[in-house]
């Protein structure tokens, strides 16, 4: 069972609404909300046992790639399950056979089936570009 995070965020209402919020606002709003996110990032590297500078580098490569953007991160069983369906994906894609992943997930073949499938196409689109866009 997934253990509950505080709701560090709680204090950030604007954050339902970012496309609505003035961009002064989330100018000065954002060195807080990045000083939340090494704080937790660091606070895990630390329990792992690596060295904590690596949040400060995780959160420089994590603003590389989204950085300017507004995007929503699920929290709870939703956040597991997408974790967890990548999970399977990417140890299906390395060898790892069909039985064993509905063995150590408990899940049906059906499931593991669909959710390599649907994984297929999210990872596609990460990688290939839809050459039919406008």
């Amino acid at each position: 069972m997934p253990l509950e995070q505080p709701d560090l965020l709680q204090d950030a209402p604007h954050l339902d609404r970012m496309e609505t919020v003035a961009e002064e606002t989330l100018q000065r709003q954002w060195p807080q909300l990045l000083g939340a996110l090494v704080d937790v990032m660091d606070n895990e590297l630390q329990r792992q046992g690596f060295d904590p500078e690596r949040a400060r580098k995780q959160a420089a490569a994590l603003a590389a790639y989204t950085g300017g953007r507004n995007y929503y991160l699920p929290k709870g069983d939703t956040l597991f399950n997408a974790l967890r369906d990548d999970e399977i994906f990417s140890r299906w894609f390395k060898g790892t056979r069909i039985e064993s992943l509905r063995r150590e997930y408990r899940l049906g073949q059906q499931q593991i089936y669909h959710i390599i499938a649907t994984q297929r196409q999210l990872h596609a689109r990460r990688t290939q570009p839809d050459l039919f866009a406008h």
